[in-house]
């Protein structure tokens, strides 16, 4: 179970949006749904200011990581997501975002909206739960197959013709896949510098932190969770972790990459919007999901997947899917008012 903690920032009472003062105010609660947003090892690398009607998104190049993702690619995976949750979060109150992105020095996108009489009524309270409700879920998936039309809801996301969502789904293509994990865990844990980031996020279940991956969201009993961090940095236990998720990604129903025509900050930030909007979908079917970075990441294992799904664009985000009878706890949050800058 979670400490309360954890879970106060993914309580969110919508009505509180209309008993705001002003629109400054309804646009800092808006940030309450955005700071849900995922992020590699947790990070959480966003910063915002807000401009009248106006919400500029930075990258917080404080909370890169400067080992495991040296390009920032994962960062800009993490703030097109941030976008996705905001934006969301900005139509379910009727307020009409419009995004764009915006790449300048730490710069990466604004939203603008419109504040009408109409966006006191009706707000889209599925959406909202969805966006509170999303999580990750690194247990194993059943065998219950996932149906053509989700399949199908899941391509009907995506509006970006140089973006690519594909689907691995037979169980030779899903192994080999899969193996590429193995294969990539092994390459990054042997950098000893590696570890040592890592283990700074990996944290365990009693220490209070806003950031970083409580041992609780992969099933880690309190022993477990405050020996981890220690075997992380100090022996390559790359090997049997790949293996782990070897089993939980083979055996998983099904394994989406979303790919890129190109591979530019423009691209990454987008991927992560695309790969939120599935995941929020997910979470609205009750099917879970968990990702893997480490096929991509590693050298040449990417042109793996590209043959796999007879792609010439690079893939982007890896992830599997299926339906958990288990609920995962979520992970910690920074709070809304920790990311506005002035």
């Amino acid at each position: 179970m979670s400490p309360d903690y954890a879970e106060q920032e993914w309580r969110i009472d919508p009505t509180l949006f209309y008993k705001q003062s002003s629109e400054k105010n309804k646009l800092e609660f808006l940030l309450k749904y955005a700071v849900l947003a995922p992020s590699a090892h947790n990070a959480q690398p966003w910063l915002c200011k807000i401009n009248k009607n106006v919400v500029e998104i930075y990258y917080d190049l404080e909370s890169a990581l400067k080992i495991s993702d040296p390009t920032n690619r994962e960062g800009y995976l993490s703030l097109g997501a941030f976008a996705y949750n905001l934006y969301s979060a900005g139509k379910a109150f009727n307020l009409d975002p419009i995004l764009n992105w915006k790449i300048e020095n730490n710069l990466v996108a604004e939203i603008s909206f419109s504040f009408k009489e109409e966006s006191k009524k009706n707000p889209d309270l599925s959406l909202l739960k969805s966006l509170t409700e999303r999580r990750v879920n690194r247990t194993a998936y059943s065998d219950q197959n996932i149906s053509k039309d989700i399949f199908e809801k899941i391509l009907e996301l995506n509006t970006e013709k140089d973006l690519e969502i594909g689907f691995i789904t037979e169980k030779e293509d899903k192994r080999k896949a899969a193996s590429l994990i193995t294969i990539g865990m092994e390459f990054a844990f042997h950098n000893s510098q590696f570890r040592k980031e890592l283990s700074r996020y990996i944290i365990s279940n009693n220490i209070k932190s806003p950031v970083g991956i409580p041992g609780y969201t992969a099933n880690l009993s309190f022993l477990k969770s405050l020996i981890t961090p220690f075997l992380i940095k100090n022996f390559q236990v790359g090997k049997s972790e790949g293996i782990k998720d070897y089993n939980l990604f083979s055996t998983s129903p099904a394994i989406i990459v979303i790919s890129s025509e190109s591979d530019t900050k423009n691209d990454w930030l987008r991927s992560g919007f695309l790969f939120e909007s599935i995941s929020i979908f997910l979470t609205s079917e009750n099917i879970a999901f968990s990702v893997s970075g480490t096929p991509i990441e590693a050298p040449a294992s990417y042109t793996v997947l590209q043959k796999i799904l007879k792609s010439v664009h690079k893939p982007q985000m890896f992830f599997r899917i299926g339906y958990s009878k288990f609920k995962v706890p979520h992970s910690p949050r920074k709070s809304a008012s920790d990311i506005i800058i002035t």
